[in-house]
């Protein structure tokens, strides 16, 4: 690292949003509208377990 401030790495390091949505379809619009979506990869993750409905819940 002499000479240079900055680690070397062979990956993109980037940030994150935090969103809370109703399901895929609007998980998949907002990345979609992420600026860096057009010239790179945007990744969806769920951090919560998908809840089981029944039929009371309906």
């Amino acid at each position: 690292m002499a000479g240079r401030p900055f680690a070397k790495t062979t990956e993109q390091l980037g940030g994150g949003y935090l969103r809370d949505v109703v399901g895929a379809n609007e998980a998949t619009a907002i990345a979609a509208s992420i600026p860096i979506s057009k010239m790179g990869t945007v990744e969806i993750r769920s951090l919560l377990p998908p809840q089981e409905v029944t039929p009371d819940d309906a």
